[in-house]
């Protein structure tokens, strides 16, 4: 792992400690990560006064270099490219199934 790498899970594991994330998550991300060559965390749920921008609690995996959230793109908003599972199980099942960036095995 490079320095860089391994200060990016240090501090992964931090703010993961701090917002108070489910037992086991980080490690579940930093397997579904090596696994897949894909950013992964777990999000609480939360919900938004504009429709379609609201989240369930669970897993998610997005392309490294894509930009997190929304951005604006003419006159709307475009969501990136990402992956979902209530459990980190459920995520890898979803990874599986549709085609992803990389798979590092």
């Amino acid at each position: 792992m490079t320095e860089d790498r391994d200060l990016q899970r240090k501090n992964g594991r931090l703010l993961a400690e701090r917002l108070g994330w489910p037992d086991g998550a980080i490690e579940a991300c930093e397997r579904l990560e090596d696994e897949y060559g894909l950013c992964v965390a777990w999000y609480p749920r939360w919900r938004m006064a504009t429709p379609g921008f609201d989240n369930e609690a669970g897993f998610y995996a997005w392309v490294p270099d894509d930009q997190p959230g929304y951005w604006a793109v003419g006159y709307g908003y475009v969501r990136r490219k990402q992956w979902y599972g209530a459990t980190a199980d459920e995520l890898a099942a979803a990874l599986d199934r549709q085609a992803t960036p990389t798979r590092n095995e």
